[in-house]
């Protein structure tokens, strides 16, 4: 029952994301690697899926550009959880990863990046609300899981 406010939320991250780009934090990103600590690799994959849609949507020029990065990204947090412990540092060692590779994968595809200033600027506001994004993800969808 707990996954059925995930796509909601997921949604409601995106529209308030798309609305603070280029210069707010990537709020998306940031929940989905914090879902994808605490589920299973498809599970996670899937929300990264329907993440990536909504975005690969605001530009349909670079179509499949997010749910590449997101997926893959996702899949990868959800398989590496049995190698790494859960720390608070592998949140932020993945969001900012997942942060690089977002911008690489577009540049790739062709979409260029929104300039040094706002992208500092919003990778610094994502490291920053990455912890508080993670702990009340947890708290809300996860009460078992205690925080290391």
């Amino acid at each position: 029952m707990r996954r059925i406010g995930i796509l909601p939320l997921l949604y409601v991250l995106f529209l308030v994301q798309s609305l603070l780009a280029p210069w707010g934090p990537d709020l998306l990103l940031v929940s989905l690697v914090a879902l994808a600590v605490h589920e299973d690799r498809v599970t996670a994959a899937l929300l990264a899926f329907f993440g990536g849609l909504c975005l690969d949507l605001l530009s349909p020029s670079t179509m499949g550009a997010g749910i590449l990065t997101l997926t893959v990204l996702a899949y990868a947090a959800a398989s590496l959880r049995a190698i790494v412990y859960r720390a608070r540092w592998y949140v932020l060692a993945l969001v900012l990863a997942g942060f690089l590779l977002k911008f690489a994968v577009l540049a790739l595809a062709g979409a260029g990046s929104p300039g040094p200033a706002p992208l500092v600027v919003s990778g610094l506001l994502t490291l920053g609300v990455a912890f508080p994004v993670e702990m009340a993800v947890a708290r809300v969808f996860y009460p078992g899981w205690k925080a290391s």
